[in-house]
């Protein structure tokens, strides 16, 4: 899955190359998680490319009450296109969402929880394939939303997770943005990135409190003190 990513680098050297019609511009945000605003690369209804700012959380477009409304921050990719919150934007709402990289967490038993940092060997960033949607209060004010999709996960990340964030290469960019993309075309491109590409590094426990923002999160793990084992109490 994918609980937790950075984006340190400047968003508009990430999308330089691009014709996007709009770039926020962001701090470098080391640790982004649910509920939070991220940026999107989305088609606009003129069919220009695009950067909007979307909370990471989709809220279907068909939910009457925000407060109790689900909002996924993972779709399978196996089973968007089948289910009612992700079948929608499957079709029309296809997006982007920039990294720099992803936070894992793998379990030791002997030291807790240990998270870990996946980027490009090549530094260069990465791009989730995400779902969004828009949904409108009673008030008429709009609320953009995401989801990020996950597959299986490649050789690199399996003893971290299971599963991983599908990442798109800019030469797929199109053939997944467009309206006109057929789905048979879609679901090819939900597949793991190759083994050779990412690298997962151990960082500091820092990264564990939503409220770290800062290079702290990158850092080298501390060292580790194992947990004693229990005696026998017979």
């Amino acid at each position: 899955m994918c609980g937790r990513y950075a984006l340190v680098d400047d968003l508009k050297k990430v999308l330089a190359g691009l014709p996007v019609d709009m770039v926020p511009d962001l701090p470098a945000c080391y640790n982004l998680a649910p509920g939070m605003p991220i940026p999107v690369l989305i088609y606009n209804r003129q069919q220009q490319l695009t950067t909007d700012l979307m909370q990471w959380g989709l809220v279907p477009h068909w939910s009457k009450d925000l407060a109790q409304a689900p909002k996924p921050i993972n779709a399978r990719s196996e089973t968007a296109a089948q289910k009612p919150a992700f079948r929608g934007p499957w079709r029309q709402h296809r997006g982007l969402v920039p990294a720099s990289g992803f936070y894992e967490w793998q379990n030791r038993r002997a030291t807790g929880k240990q998270p870990h940092f996946i980027s490009r060997h090549d530094k260069q960033p990465l791009f989730f394939a995400a779902l969004w949607d828009e949904w409108a209060a009673p008030s008429g004010e709009i609320l953009l939303s995401c989801t990020i999709l996950t597959c299986p996960a490649n050789q690199t990340l399996k003893p971290l997770h299971a599963r991983m964030p599908v990442m798109i290469t800019p030469d797929q960019f199109d053939s997944w943005l467009s309206p006109a993309a057929r789905p048979k075309h879609l679901q090819a491109m939900m597949r793991p990135a190759d083994d050779d590409i990412l690298q997962a590094r151990p960082v500091s426990t820092y990264v564990n409190n939503v409220r770290h923002d800062d290079p702290g999160c990158l850092a080298q793990p501390e060292p580790t003190i194992p947990f004693p084992e229990q005696g026998s109490l017979f």
